[in-house]
């Protein structure tokens, strides 16, 4: 498993195999979703996060949705606001919230970047995945590192 933040409050978890399939999944409150040992497609899921965490960060407002490609899950992220993340899942008659937290955005921005660097760089020495995926990947980090900063200079906050 490749580590993760020294903060208990969130994190993401992430285990890069040979293929592009591997273990990824989120973490609050010692709460593991969709579940210890998810598969699915962490190049991929990454990006993704990456992109539509920058565009709220970005925004400073709304809501965003890290979607999982396989299975009914999602993690529902608010810009701000008490239990501003929801695990969710899919049911026919809607969606299921399955627990709720209060992370700061920025924490969920910094956890994610740290988890890219180390997927970027566990990815490139195990030539792991194709280079346009890490290619994207780096590009999804480095959009997320620029919103980040730009955030915390508006807000002040130490980059720690």
């Amino acid at each position: 498993m490749i580590g993760h933040n020294e903060s208990p409050r969130f994190r993401i978890e992430t285990e890069l195999t040979p293929g592009r399939v591997a273990a990824v999944w989120v973490v609050a409150d010692e709460v593991e979703f969709p579940e210890a040992g998810w598969t699915d497609f962490p190049l991929i899921v990454l990006r993704w996060w990456a992109d539509t965490t920058a565009e709220l960060i970005r925004n400073g407002h709304g809501r965003i949705e890290w979607l999982f490609m396989d299975g009914p899950y999602s993690v529902e992220i608010h810009a701000t606001g008490p239990d501003n993340v929801r695990f969710r899942r899919q049911l026919r008659s809607g969606f299921q919230t399955q627990h709720s937290a209060t992370v700061p955005i920025t924490q969920i921005a910094s956890e994610l970047e740290h988890t890219l660097d180390r997927m970027i760089a566990d990815a490139g020495s195990r030539a792991a995945a194709a280079n346009a995926e890490i290619t994207d990947l780096v590009a999804a980090r480095d959009g997320l590192a620029a919103a980040l900063r730009q955030a915390r200079i508006r807000t002040g906050e130490s980059s720690g």
